[in-house]
C-alpha cells in the first residue's frame, strides 16, 4: 500500500504519514490494526508499532499547535481553539499509553 498526501507533503518518515492518517481519520483499534498491517504487509514489528505510536504523539502536537499558530493569523477561533484542544489531549494520551516510554527506549530515546 502507498499513501501519497499531496496537501501537506514534506520529507516526514512514512510512520508519521500512518500516524496522520490514524489521527486525522478516527480509526477505531480494529479499523486501524488493519490499516497498520496493510502498510506494514502484515504482522507489525514492535519497532513499527513503537514508531506508530511516537508518531501519533508527535502528529497530535505538531497540529495543536498550528491551530494555535491559525488563531494568531486571524482564522476563526472558535474552530481552532477546539481543533488544537483535541489534538492537545490526544498528545497526552499518546504519553499516557504504558507502552509509551518503553517505545522511546526501543527507539532509542
Amino acid at each position: 500500500m502507498r499513501v501519497i498526501d499531496w496537501e501537506y507533503g514534506g520529507m516526514n518518515g512514512g510512520y508519521y504519514d500512518i500516524a496522520c492518517v490514524c489521527v486525522e481519520n478516527p480509526l477505531d483499534a480494529r479499523c486501524e490494526d488493519v490499516f497498520f498491517r496493510a502498510y506494514c504487509g502484515g504482522e507489525p514489528s514492535e519497532e513499527a508499532k513503537a514508531r506508530l505510536l511516537i508518531n501519533k504523539f508527535l502528529v497530535t502536537s505538531h497540529w495543536s499547535t498550528w491551530s494555535l499558530v491559525q488563531i494568531c493569523y486571524g482564522k476563526d477561533a472558535d474552530f481552532y481553539w477546539e481543533y488544537g484542544r483535541t489534538r492537545a489531549v490526544q498528545a497526552c494520551s499518546f504519553l499516557d499509553d504504558p507502552s509509551f516510554s518503553s517505545s522511546l527506549t526501543l527507539l532509542g530515546g
